[in-house]
């Protein structure tokens, strides 16, 4: 959104206010969900995100914003409600998106036997997906290295994934 860019609150006011009025603004809802969790509103952005998800699933579709935001939760190390978040969500059944989202989580989360196991699914799942091999499961293996100290391997793990450096697929 540009009005989070230009820090324009009236306009990031009316996108809420369009929010609540209007259902199945699903992409909205995940933005502002961002926009909060920029700023620190942590509460917000995991309640925004899981309308979104709520929202998806109303509308047939399977986009999990709740498995995003676990991950952003891992990375910006917290934790326990990573950790707490993909608890309460099934998986069974979930997209290649969300198996690899919460492979990530887990790997950065420190649950790196969980991370390893469903990477090792991925993997043997689809051989010949290139987003899979060249790149998610690579990212997941090294961040899995990371959490166990081995930067070296990590970085090894990562050079084949070079060509898809400014990618954003997991």
């Amino acid at each position: 959104l540009l009005a989070f860019l230009q820090r324009d609150e009236p306009a990031i006011r009316q996108f809420r206010i369009q929010a609540e009025q209007k259902p199945g603004q699903i992409e909205l809802l995940w933005q502002l969900s961002q926009i909060d969790w920029t700023y620190g509103r942590r509460r917000a952005a995991r309640a925004l995100a899981h309308r979104a998800t709520e929202e998806a699933a109303r509308g047939g579709g399977t986009t999990n914003y709740d498995f995003e935001l676990a991950l952003w939760e891992s990375e910006f190390v917290d934790v326990r409600h990573a950790l707490d978040t993909v608890a309460k969500i099934p998986t069974e059944g979930l997209n290649k998106w969300d198996r690899m989202r919460l492979a990530m989580t887990y790997a950065r989360a420190g649950e790196t036997g969980k991370a390893a196991e469903i990477a090792d699914q991925l993997a043997a799942d689809s051989p010949l997906d290139t987003v899979r091999q060249k790149y998610a499961i690579p990212v997941i293996r090294a961040a899995v290295r990371l959490h166990e100290k081995d930067a070296a391997a990590a970085v090894e793990i990562l050079k084949p994934t070079l060509p898809y450096e400014l990618s954003n697929l997991v």
